[in-house]
């Protein structure tokens, strides 16, 4: 069984404990406290950009014991199989899969793949899925994002698959939904495995606050109803 490496993610405080900014309103200072989510990536990635960029990465199986799933979330976009960092599992592997494990649940907006030179049309029977648990778990329910029919991506090209809206997740699994009988003989060899040189995903923290704190841009905040003199007492 494959499962994705667990990372909590703590609520912290800034500054030891908040960060604080005062606000005048009316010639009075007011405390603005701000709390918000870390994580080991934090300064990887701004947010809502690519959140796939850092983060952890499974694979059903790998090709040779080299080319591993954290290949595809390096941020190398380039295609060049051999020039560039990408993905690939076994050939022998029937049931190919990557999975991308986020530290946050996320609302997923598209999911781009960059596809190498040398894919040799295998980009296709392709679907993503996003679970809010892993889905390596018994009874995980995925919520499909997008897929790609039997016609092959082109090879060297990245395709962008947008989400339904309101998709949420931790877990992002691109696996094929089937591949070629394989033919041993020389001549009609064909590795149907699941290559990826980048994976990159355009979502945003969903964020979910403490009584009493505000939901904003990712983040959680505060605002006291208590009126201070000066950034001293704000601290206090």
């Amino acid at each position: 069984m494959h499962m994705c490496p667990y990372s909590d993610v703590t609520l912290f405080a800034e500054t030891e404990q908040f960060l604080l900014t005062a606000l005048v309103r009316d010639i009075k200072w007011q405390a603005f406290y701000r709390l918000r989510k870390r994580s080991d990536r934090e300064g990887c990635v701004e947010e809502g950009l690519n959140v796939a960029k850092c983060s952890r990465a499974i694979q059903s199986s790998t090709w040779k014991e080299i080319y591993t799933a954290d290949r595809a979330v390096d941020g190398n976009t380039g295609k060049r199989f051999y020039g560039d960092t990408c993905s690939h599992t076994d050939c022998k592997d029937d049931n190919p899969s990557w999975t991308l494990c986020l530290d946050n649940m996320q609302t997923v907006r598209s999911v781009t793949i960059h596809n190498p030179d040398k894919a040799k049309g295998r980009l296709k029977n392709i679907k993503i899925d996003v679970y809010t648990e892993n889905p390596s778990n018994p009874g995980a329910v995925p919520t499909s994002c997008a897929t790609i029919g039997s016609t092959p991506v082109a090879d060297g090209i990245s395709v962008k698959l947008d989400c339904p809206l309101n998709v949420v997740g931790r877990y992002i699994k691109i696996s094929k939904t089937s591949t070629m009988a394989r033919d041993w003989r020389w001549r009609n060899y064909m590795c149907d495995a699941l290559v990826l040189c980048e994976v990159e995903v355009n979502a945003t923290t969903v964020v979910s606050c403490p009584n009493g704190f505000r939901p904003f841009g990712g983040s959680c905040y505060f605002v006291s109803d208590s009126d201070v003199a000066n950034w001293y007492e704000a601290g206090v």
